[in-house]
């Protein structure tokens, strides 16, 4: 049965214009209601679309959507006339040799991808689906990989196929010219050893070239084979029918490899250099400094890891030149080898290689995505909770000491989290949202989390076990680099901060103030400014989010809400009696880091279902702290009151709050700062008789009167608290 036939069969009549048709919806979700046609199928593409509905797909949906088989199994998505024929199918397998998809060559000549049908042994689902893209005989490539053998790239799984008959292995990528994907480089390490086979047209050529710099980009050894005598869009298929064999192309790879590519200059050396440590190297200029790639993450080469290799990399052309056919050129090659092992060549070499596209790397490319936490066990990209292969492209520089197991269990960490906070199941589940929130690089939250309570309450084992298994990721900052200084400049500890996405400081002095400005800043998403010493100066956006703990409260001077909105005091309220202390806690809890990794990424997953929502201990501990710090409340509930009548002057109501600091015994700020705060509370000033500066609509209180007499509107008698809770100051 072909597609047209099989859709009649579902719609009912069509109304066909070739291979395209309208009719009435078929769909059970219409009934009787479609009394126009609105329903549009095509028969070549397999497709329909219902406008009423504003749905779409493929026929697979189509038949589940209205309970009907589909054609027999093998039979693709037809035309509107005959059926389609099968010509070939090229099964792409994975690793397992598990049958993941095939690309069905038909008749007439095109070509389709199916996959195997889960819900129905035997049948098949004509779309990719969320199949990774593999590159064909993958189970015979990653064999020939690790056995060190050349491996064949060409264009098309018939050219795979016969030289897979010769005894080579080949492969390629489904789709043809200029579909060569991420997924499939990544099957390729570095130092493997590439022959691309190109076909004899435009887009075979530079199909060519796109797969042999990506590969050469991953530290692969790449050479493009041209194959004498190939007719106009001919390949290799071609090639040995016209009487090439498997001899000749090994003689003509041998040929291509042992050919000198560069010249004999330290440019040529640092090319050579380039071209060897692709996806093994990278050079950041703005830092200064070469990162080598672990397996795991780039890191900043602190042993001489690029001077090795370049060394490395002359003593590779003493062997090239020993495979040289031509006795002179075997000297010559020799003799600038030998050159070349002089410490400044070595050096010019290197030099020149930090230019090289290669190599190059900018250092806001470094640990770009946010959504991505490294671990040993690879990228666990936190957006779909599943877990990427380490990749060099992925420029990743963190690496956690721990692997991510969805499975893992952490019942010490669990106990401990129920005993230090009392059991407040809303209060644990909103540290395990915040702890997630701050695995990723978002900091759209814009807060601070300020841990306090009294000692031996958890707050510092709490940090440290996080502390311990984000490692790279987070950073401990002394807590003197976020209070007030005179002459304040952005530190060093806060230019080191570039990447990181934890950052912990611990145990403010009593009476310690906040950095107002730098915290607003630090908990922005606006890029920071900031250098080291005797460095140049960058800017570079936040992905940290601040944790303190203290067992006293930091002075927050700003009434302001844009630094109150980003507080969020977490109240640690209970004490750890000395006999219930356990010295092996951390020790303990370390044995449990996988399972506390996974408790992250489900705040995290949590993080983003629900937002972070404080619960009423926080907001209200929160709102608590706010009152303790508003120095002129007290001041403006007892001795203020708004009376548009009114106007007091400024440097009377500073008197009156001198005396009534004096009365309270409260240290006074400075008449500067006592009217910026009222300004803060809305207040206006303006210039009155004789040029006297003026609140605009303020009166003062009677110092020992709890009823202020208000003249000159509706109200008679009113206490400040009453007018206050109506037109709020504070």
């Amino acid at each position: 049965m072909n597609a047209r036939v099989w859709l009649e069969s579902v719609c009912g009549p069509i109304r066909w214009r070739g291979a395209e048709g309208t009719c009435h919806c078929p769909l059970p979700t219409h009934g009787s209601r479609d009394r126009n046609p609105s329903f549009s199928v095509n028969a070549a593409k397999g497709i329909f679309f219902c406008h009423k509905e504003n749905l779409g797909g493929g026929l697979e949906k189509l038949a589940q959507l209205t309970g009907q088989p589909l054609p027999d199994a093998g039979a693709a998505p037809g035309t509107g006339g005959e059926p389609l024929r099968i010509a070939a199918a090229y099964d792409y397998r994975d690793e397992a040799g598990r049958l993941r998809y095939q690309v069905v060559r038909l008749i007439p000549k095109s070509f389709r991808l199916r996959r195997p049908d889960p819900a129905r042994p035997g049948r098949w689902l004509w779309n990719l689906g969320d199949c990774e893209a593999l590159p064909y005989r993958l189970p015979e490539l990653l064999a020939a990989l690790a056995a060190g053998e050349t491996i064949f790239v060409v264009e098309g799984e018939k050219d795979a196929d016969a030289l897979a008959a010769l005894g080579l292995t080949a492969t390629t990528n489904h789709g043809g010219a200029g579909k060569w994907t991420l997924a499939c480089s990544r099957r390729f390490p570095a130092g493997a050893k590439i022959a691309v086979l190109a076909d004899n047209d435009r887009p075979g050529r530079a199909h060519a070239v796109q797969v042999s710099r990506k590969l050469a980009d991953r530290g692969c050894e790449v050479h493009r084979i041209e194959l004498d005598g190939l007719p106009a869009k001919g390949d290799v298929a071609d090639w040995l029918a016209a009487g090439g064999d498997r001899e000749k192309l090994l003689r003509l790879v041998a040929a291509q490899q042992a050919q000198e590519e560069f010249p004999f200059t330290d440019l040529g050396n640092a090319e050579r250099f380039a071209q060897r440590q692709a996806g093994q190297l990278r050079y950041c200029r703005s830092w200064g400094k070469w990162l080598v790639w672990s397996g795991c993450h780039w890191k900043i080469d602190a042993t001489g890891e690029a001077e090795r290799r370049a060394a490395e990399t002359v003593r590779h052309i003493l062997a090239l030149a020993a495979g040289l056919p031509d006795a002179k050129q075997q000297q010559a090659m020799t003799a600038f080898a030998r050159a070349s092992e002089s410490a400044s060549r070595l050096h010019s070499m290197l030099a020149l290689a930090e230019t090289q596209p290669a190599l190059v790397a900018v250092a806001d490319d470094f640990d770009a995505d946010p959504w991505l936490f490294n671990t040993q066990t690879g990228l666990l990209d936190l957006r779909q909770n599943r877990v990427l292969s380490h990749e060099p492209d992925q420029l990743v520089t963190k690496l956690a000491p721990v692997g991510y197991d969805p499975a893992a269990a952490c019942p010490t960490w669990d106990a401990f989290l129920n005993r230090v906070l009392d059991g407040r199941a809303d209060l644990i589940r909103y540290l395990q949202k915040a702890v997630g929130y701050s695995l990723t690089g978002d900091t759209s939250e814009q807060c601070l989390f300020l841990l306090y309570g009294q000692g031996a309450n958890g707050k510092s084992t709490f940090l440290s076990t996080i502390m311990g298994i984000l490692h790279s990721y987070a950073r401990q900052l002394p807590m003197d680099s976020l209070l007030v200084h005179a002459n304040r400049q952005i530190p060093n500890d806060i230019a080191a901060l570039r990447g990181v996405r934890f950052v912990s400081a611990v145990e403010a002095d009593d009476g310690a103030r906040l950095a107002e400005s730098l915290i607003k800043q630090m908990t922005g998403q606006d890029k920071i400014a900031a250098r080291f010493l005797h460095g140049e100066w960058f800017e570079f956006a936040p992905q940290f989010k601040l944790w303190l703990a203290t067992n006293h409260k930091p002075v927050i001077r700003g009434c302001d809400e844009a630094i109150w909105r980003r507080v969020r005091l977490i109240p640690f309220t209970v004490t750890i009696p000395a006999g219930e202390r356990d010295r092996c806690l951390a020790e303990k809890l370390k044995s449990e880091w996988p399972g506390i990794l996974r408790w992250a990424a489900d705040g995290c997953r949590l993080w983003r279902e629900e937002g972070l929502n404080p619960p009423r201990d926080v907001v209200a501990a929160t709102d608590e702290y706010r009152g303790e710090m508003d120095i002129l409340g007290d001041f403006v509930a007892q001795r203020c009151v708004r009376n548009p009548l009114a106007s007091t002057v400024v440097a009377d109501s500073y008197r009156a709050y001198e005396a009534w600091c004096q009365q309270t015994a409260e240290h006074p700020v400075t008449k500067r700062t006592f009217i910026s705060r009222l300004r803060e509370r809305g207040l206006q000033t303006k210039h009155g008789s004789g040029h006297v500066l003026v609140w605009d609509g303020l009166a003062l209180a009677e110092a020992d009167s709890e009823s202020i007499p208000v003249s000159g509107n509706e109200l008679t008698t009113v206490t400040a608290t009453e007018l206050f809770a109506h037109e709020s100051l504070g």
